[in-house]
């Protein structure tokens, strides 16, 4: 096998990897965004709202890891890992949930925002 073959077998089996792990790391981004952008309430609606979603999420994440067995090989590994990173910002927000309640509670949140005045009336 020549060198020029061999770099061109390397590079066939590296480009589907390469592709799952685009892919992964997109959805992730993507769903770390989505949930940082939920993560602002101060008020304990918000936060029942916010915790209704972590659940949800939380969830979804557990039925995902009882399909990774049947996903082949090369995505599996890939997937598993995703989860993981998963699992860990869960737990994180988990942790940012249960604050944020309790300093609802205890009176030691932000206070709301104040009412911007009514436009002025022309006429």
């Amino acid at each position: 096998m020549t060198l020029k073959q061999f770099g061109d077998a390397c590079n066939a089996e590296l480009k589907p990897k390469l592709a799952y792990l685009a892919a992964s790391v997109f959805i992730a981004a993507a769903v770390v965004g989505l949930l940082s952008l939920t993560s602002c309430a101060h008020t304990e609606d918000g936060l029942a709202r916010e915790t209704q979603l972590y659940l949800t999420t939380s969830n979804a994440t557990h039925q995902l890891r009882q399909v990774v067995p049947y996903v082949p090989p090369p995505a599996n590994n890939i997937l598993e890992g995703c989860l993981a990173v998963g699992g860990a910002l869960l737990a994180l927000w988990a942790t940012h949930l249960h604050r944020s309640l309790n300093d609802v509670r205890n009176g030691k949140s932000a206070p709301p925002a104040p009412a911007s005045p009514p436009p002025p009336q022309t006429g």
